[in-house]
């Protein structure tokens, strides 16, 4: 079983010195901590120094299992859609040099992304803070939680898979029909990434699709993400909406959109464990509904996260306190 730990539970586990417990632990356990780069990014943001430094450094050590980010997993995701329905796009001959640069570096243990985390944090910090992304999403995630207010409270309720909406406007390839929310909202997503000509998705996967197919507008786009590509095969773009919209109806902070890039990594794992309630309480959910397998969650106590850990680690399952 793989264990994914969010951001507040290794927080506890520095803060109070237990590092080596869990080491020791991990290390006789058939169950593996993972380490997801979304969190690694999170503790790069945080503003105590000396608190980074022992969070990264903790997250970095060999001991756990390392997750690539999420980025290369949903661009990893489209290309195999499009090498499935629209094979047109791919490129001829295709030129895979960066991509496997790319991940060469996210796994070597030496001088690699996992090395620099540590060896010149500062400098990894620093690229982490003036990306301006993280402000983006958490103008976007307040303005959609002012938005939902207006909603009624019964919509909440809604079935993950029975989510339907419609585009704002006419749109070539679009048949005039209700849609899954999930299909509109990655065609945008992915409409707004690629206009950045170094966003990561580009650097993934551009040496294989002809990205000016996925980064332009047209009737022939909107069929593959409306109509084309499958729901079972594209998990990562429909738990992000599927966790953007529970988040309508919960109080947004600053960690909200890193919560929702954490759950993009629920298909990934099979435990969740985190002190958060609400993101608990959406992953659950995805848990529950989602058309394909995705891991449950599990709330921790924030007094008392190692034992948690601890307990997933020896028996698969968080002891239940009464």
């Amino acid at each position: 079983m793989k264990i994914l730990l969010d951001t507040n539970v290794w927080r506890y586990i520095v803060d109070t010195g237990a590092l080596p417990r869990l080491q020791q632990a991990a290390r006789k356990s058939r169950h593996k901590v993972v380490v997801a780069p979304a969190v690694v990014y999170e503790a790069l943001r945080t503003g105590d120094r000396s608190v980074r430094t022992a969070l990264v450094r903790a997250l970095a050590l060999p001991d756990w299992t390392r997750l690539m980010p999420e980025a290369y997993s949903e661009a990893m995701e489209v290309r195999d859609e499009v090498f499935r329905v629209r094979p047109q796009w791919q490129r001829a001959p295709a030129d895979t040099t960066l991509q496997r640069r790319l991940q060469f570096d996210w796994k070597r243990s030496r001088n690699g992304f996992w090395h620099r985390v540590v060896h010149a944090m500062d400098r990894e910090a620093s690229n982490v803070a003036q990306t301006n992304l993280l402000d983006l999403a958490r103008a976007d995630t307040r303005k959609i939680r002012e938005d939902a207010k207006q909603l009624p409270r019964s919509m909440q309720d809604f079935k993950l898979t029975e989510l339907r909406a419609q585009p704002l406007g006419p749109m070539q390839g679009w048949d005039g029909d209700w849609l899954d929310m999930w299909r509109i909202q990655a065609l945008a997503c992915w409409l707004t990434a690629l206009a950045d000509a170094h966003h990561p998705y580009e650097q993934w996967i551009g040496g294989e699709v002809i990205m000016n197919f996925l980064g332009v507008q047209s009737s022939d786009l909107v069929k593959f993400w409306f109509y084309d590509v499958s729901t079972e095969r594209m998990p990562r773009q429909w738990l992000r909406t599927a966790i953007g919209f529970q988040q309508r109806f919960h109080k947004v902070t600053d960690g909200t959109p890193a919560d929702a890039q954490l759950g993009t990594y629920l298909v990934e794992v099979d435990l969740l464990l985190s002190a958060d309630k609400n993101l608990v309480r959406i992953a659950q959910r995805c848990h529950r509904e989602a058309p394909f397998p995705v891991a449950d969650a599990q709330l921790v106590p924030a007094n008392d996260a190692l034992e948690a850990v601890l307990t997933a680690l020896r028996t698969g399952t968080v002891a239940q306190r009464g």
